[in-house]
Formats: C-alpha cells, sequence, structure tokens
C-alpha cells in the first residue's frame, strides 16, 4: 500500500505478503517490507520483515533506486522461533546467526529442559568479550531454573 504522484510511487509503500495456509502451530505475518519512494524509485530508508515472526531482517537506504550507505541484516528464525523463551514444544534447539551458534538446548513439552547455552549478545564481534559471554543453564521440571554459570564458549 502506498500513494503514486503522475503514476509513479512516491513516499512511504508498505508491501505485504498473500496468508499462507499453514500449521495453526507456526506463526506466520503478512508484513514483506516498508521502504520509501521517490519520483518512481527507491530513495530513503528500506526494512524487510520475516515472514515467519514479522521482525527485520534487512534495512538500509536506498538513493535514487540503489542500495546507499550502510546496510544490517539478520537472519530469520529457525523452526518455529518467535520469541526466545518459547521457539519450539519439543527436541533439540539450536539457534544461529550466519558466524556463530547463538542459543542450544532441549524443549519438552513446549519448555526449556537441561542444559541450555545461549550468548549474551549473538551479534557481538570478537573484541567485545563480555557482550560474547556464554550463559549456562540447567533447567529441571517446569522450567524451574537449578543452575546458571557464565562460560566463554559453547563447547
Amino acid at each position: 500500500e502506498g500513494s503514486f504522484k503522475s503514476d509513479l510511487r512516491e513516499g512511504r509503500w508498505t508491501t505485504y505478503r498473500e496468508p499462507e495456509q499453514r500449521d495453526a502451530g507456526i506463526p506466520f505475518s503478512t508484513l514483506e517490507s516498508k521502504q520509501m519512494y521517490a519520483a518512481g524509485q527507491k530513495h530513503g530508508s528500506f526494512e524487510r520483515y520475516d515472514a515467519q515472526c514479522g521482525w527485520w531482517v534487512e534495512k538500509g537506504s536506498y538513493k535514487e533506486g540503489r542500495k546507499h550507505g550502510e546496510w544490517s541484516s539478520r537472519p530469520g528464525p529457525r523452526y518455529y522461533s518467535c520469541d526466545p523463551s518459547g521457539m519450539a514444544s519439543r527436541g533439540s534447539w539450536t539457534s544461529r546467526n550466519r558466524a556463530q551458534v547463538c542459543s542450544k538446548g532441549t524443549y519438552r513439552d513446549g519448555l526449556k529442559y537441561g542444559v541450555w547455552k545461549e550468548r549474551r549478545d549473538c551479534w557481538c564481534e570478537a573484541g567485545e568479550a563480555s557482550n560474547c559471554e556464554v550463559i549456562v543453564r540447567n533447567y529441571g521440571n517446569e522450567e524451574m531454573l537449578v543452575s546458571e554459570e557464565i562460560s566463554n564458549s559453547f563447547d
């Protein structure tokens, strides 16, 4: 949805995906992108959104129809994941960005169970030691926290 000026796209445009037939337990977002246009060309801010959870997966800006300046991207969720506290109902879970594992553990009846390792900041850089810490938590029944410690790796 957006507006036209002299038959050309102008201003903010928001695009949507067609709703899909999916398992009711898997979330779906119809929002696809938000972008600015000037005289029919992409010009200004651009954001593309994940179909599953609706969070941004790519953003940056255009100038006269071409990508311009700094762009950021992040992977969409894997499996049924939108909320890091309840990504899957059962089984093993591993989430990662392109370079490293972000979290790893097991779900039982929709709750975290056993040992979970989660990077404090999955987008940290090598020189940011405190942000790259791994929090190791051990969960018991009903997702009750049994223990917690800090580590420097997933190993």
